[in-house]
């Protein structure tokens, strides 16, 4: 199973969903213009309303699917690979001299506006 970091349903919650839209007649992804007409009164279309009933319904009577949100991805392996960039760019000599502001262990005031 592939994570979605972006995800806010559940995979078995967002098929749940997808099911009750093709049964609303709503099979395309909501969009944000549906709720904001040309008039730009906020609005709660038909098929929203009824989408919450069926969800409603849905978790009353206790049904499988349980809607659910998404659990929080497990990123300590990419935390982990974060951890290795940061250790190897201290460990890295700056030959170039491309690091700006000077010898910041000096005392001398030469770069008396600079405030590190």
């Amino acid at each position: 199973m592939r994570i979605d970091p972006d995800a806010y349903l559940s995979d078995e919650t967002m098929r749940w969903c997808d099911r009750a839209m093709q049964q609303l007649g709503h099979p395309q992804p909501p969009l944000a213009n549906e709720f904001l007409p040309a008039i730009r009164h906020f609005l709660v279309p038909p098929w929203y309303r009824q989408l919450r009933v069926l969800a409603r319904d849905h978790i009353d009577g206790g049904e499988a699917p349980e809607l659910a949100i998404a659990s929080k991805p497990d990123n300590r392996a990419l935390w982990q690979a974060r951890q290795e960039v940061i250790a190897e760019m201290r460990n890295e000599v700056d030959t170039f001299r491309l690091i700006e502001g000077g010898d910041l262990n000096s005392d001398d005031e030469e770069d008396g506006d600079w405030d590190y």
